[in-house]
């Protein structure tokens, strides 16, 4: 039994994975999604050999894993040992919006 109140043994779980905001101890972790794996193994390549700066975009729908993938992402550069410069993460609005106000909020 979970301290959440259920029994997620049949699933081969410690804890349900699936949290709306990924905590510190799952961002460390990937399943599936082989294609996203290799955008991200790449983004992260990029980011230590380009030097300038770059804008990464994610955009997607509630439930998809921006949270996880962006935190992951930060998991894995602080903790590789390649240097990498500052890596920032942000949520810029909510809701329907118009592609400039992302660079206005920058």
């Amino acid at each position: 039994m979970v301290g959440n109140g259920f029994d997620y043994d049949y699933l081969h779980l410690k804890n349900w994975p699936f949290n709306i905001v990924p905590d510190d101890e799952s961002i460390k972790y990937w399943a599936g999604r082989k294609k996203l794996k290799q955008k991200v193994d790449q983004i992260i390549r990029r980011a230590s050999r380009i030097p300038s700066s770059r804008l990464t975009l994610f955009w997607a729908w509630f439930g998809s894993g921006k949270s996880h993938t962006l935190r992951h992402i930060e998991w894995r550069c602080k903790n590789e040992k390649k240097a990498y410069r500052s890596i920032l993460f942000t949520q810029f609005f909510q809701g329907k919006s118009k592609m400039y106000l992302i660079f206005i909020n920058l």
